[in-house]
């Protein structure tokens, strides 16, 4: 098993070390730390501005013709308004920013198509958010306080990779003027309190460009997150329209123009704060994501001097587990689950996996990309799915089958765990610095059966007693193999979506070297504290005490 350096304090605060996972207060305390983390993690407005408006802007968002109705959708009385979006996560939203993404700054009634210049003004749209007055430090001001008095941890706007007025007329902004306009809208996010910048795609979407933004925001908002994302199709080693890279179908992110997209995000990661793993359809979200977070960690073990955190989107336990950061876009008020098949996991009524993910991230925040090794099994699981028209926005893929597979085990700074079962499921574990550690088993879906959560027996080795294990997801039985203790140990479990322990230590076999829960226990307190409705997998955090 590789060994793990000690943190720089770069590296301690680029993985929000300040959490401690020894915030236990005593016996049968809550075992979740009170204080919201430091994880710059975030919920973006996108999902809500495609499919929490009206059945029309659910179509056109599938559709994929034109962004501007979403753009137009994003305002103060959709967001802060009575029953607002901003409502949304109410146990765990004071850890997260709210990210203002594309429409923020452009007026009501912009067509991108016919003037995408627009886009970067970096103001927010008085129209849309009247309560915003002032200049553009005022206005963006104002923002963050919006979001702070609706009990989020403050705000975070989207950018463009280009400067604004950028092919206004057939003429490009030249590169003196493209680089004062960055370091202006710098100082105004710093001067403002903005905290996150989410840099999308642009006319200059190249790392050169995307370096410079980096470079520009140490020396003028050095406490200003920035993301940085490798554009590319939803699907990995698929084609994508405007992608020049060669997809051969394999469904492997690290083959995918024979290795050139893993190369191209290992260069991002050099001097992005935040790396985001980018889109992916929600019918094969699993595979792919972990495809691509598990080749970015394992591919960056000898770049242990990059700072850079990788944002794994909306998967919260694959976050919570790999030491990712998150970029939520699921929100309660999605509409229209079933009749397009495009939500069809129902990620609207699974927001207890957020607070669980978040929550647990209090105690064992993300880590690094380079901090320690990264172990892949070399056998990898394929899921599967033939797409409708109507299911997915990427209408070039539907109609054949479509495969995407990832490492059946990753382990992070730990021995890969044992999985045995009649079927495979995903399983995932880490080490994190804090020595706290993480487990999950993640769901399958295939053409022939749907969705399926396998469940497996379990095994995780720890080479020393963690003060804390965070397990996700549905077991048949896990194991935690221990030094021997000379006594057996006390188990405290709790729901991380909730507050109060439980001693659950006559429901599972102890000894002084092994402990096996039954899944059935997993399952009734990693769900104890749900909300009625909510179809979220288990979640739980376990102390073992002496």
């Amino acid at each position: 098993m590789p060994s793990m350096p000690p943190l720089s304090r770069r590296q301690f605060l680029a993985a929000g070390a300040l959490g401690s996972a020894c915030s236990w207060r005593g016996r049968d305390a809550n075992l979740v730390q009170e204080a919201p983390g430091l994880a710059p993690s975030y919920w973006t407005t996108w999902g809500a501005q495609n499919f929490a408006v009206n059945a029309e802007m659910v179509h056109l968002a599938l559709a994929e013709q034109d962004i501007s109705g979403a753009a137009a959708q994003l305002t103060e009385e959709r967001l802060f308004g009575h029953s607002g979006w901003a409502g949304a996560f109410d146990n765990c939203r004071r850890d997260l920013y709210l990210v203002f993404d594309l429409g923020w700054d452009l007026e009501p009634g912009t067509d991108l198509r016919l003037e995408p210049w627009h886009l970067g003004a970096h103001e927010v749209s008085t129209t849309k958010f009247p309560s915003c007055r002032g200049g553009p430090v005022e206005r963006l001001r104002r923002l963050n306080e919006l979001c702070q008095q609706a009990g989020w941890r403050g705000a975070g706007v989207f950018i463009p990779a280009e400067p604004h007025g950028d092919g206004r007329s057939g003429l490009a902004v030249n590169n003196a003027e493209a680089e004062n306009q960055l370091r202006d809208r710098l100082r105004w996010s710093r001067d403002a309190g903005i905290g996150y910048w989410k840099v999308g795609s642009g006319r200059r979407d190249t790392p050169t460009y995307r370096q410079l933004i980096s470079e520009m925001g140490l020396e003028e908002a050095p406490a200003l997150v920035i993301e940085h994302t490798r554009a590319c199709g939803p699907l990995n080693d698929e084609a994508y329209p405007g992608e020049a890279i060669v997809a051969t179908r394999s469904g492997e992110f690290p083959r995918w123009g024979a290795g050139l997209l893993l190369q191209d995000n290992l260069r991002l990661a050099e001097f992005s704060n935040v790396l985001r793993t980018n889109q992916v359809t929600r019918r094969l979200s699993i595979a792919t994501t972990l495809d691509r977070v598990a080749s970015i960690l394992a591919a960056a073990e000898n770049r242990p001097n990059a700072p850079c955190l990788l944002n794994c989107g909306d998967e919260p336990y694959i976050a919570a587990v790999l030491g990712c950061t998150l970029g939520l876009e699921r929100h309660p008020g999605w509409m229209d689950p079933h009749a397009l098949g495009y939500n069809p996991r129902e990620s609207h009524r699974r927001i207890g996996e957020v607070a669980r993910a978040v929550r647990w991230q209090r105690m064992a925040p993300p880590f690094p990309v380079g901090l320690g090794g990264t172990v892949l099994d070399r056998e990898r699981l394929t899921d599967s799915w033939q797409f409708r028209e109507g299911e997915i926005p990427a209408a070039w893929v539907t109609g054949y089958p479509v495969r995407q597979s990832a490492p059946a085990r990753v382990a992070r700074n730990m021995p890969l765990p044992q999985a045995s079962g009649p079927d495979r499921a995903f399983v995932i574990a880490s080490l994190h610095p804090n020595d706290s550690v993480a487990v999950a088993t993640l769901p399958r879906v295939t053409i022939d059966g749907g969705y399926s959560y396998p469940l497996a027996d379990v095994t995780v080795t720890l080479e020393a007693l963690r003060p804390l294990v965070g397990i996700f997801g549905r077991y048949r039985s896990l194991t935690l193999r221990t030094p021997a203790l000379g006594t057996a140990p006390r188990l405290i479990a709790q729901d991380l979506a909730g507050d109060e322990p439980q001693d659950i230590t006559d429901l599972v076999m102890v000894t002084a070297t092994e402990v096996v829960i039954p899944g059935d226990v997993i399952h009734r307190v990693g769900l104890s504290a749900g909300s009625s409705g909510d179809i979220s997998d288990p979640g739980m955090v376990l102390r073992l005490e002496i």
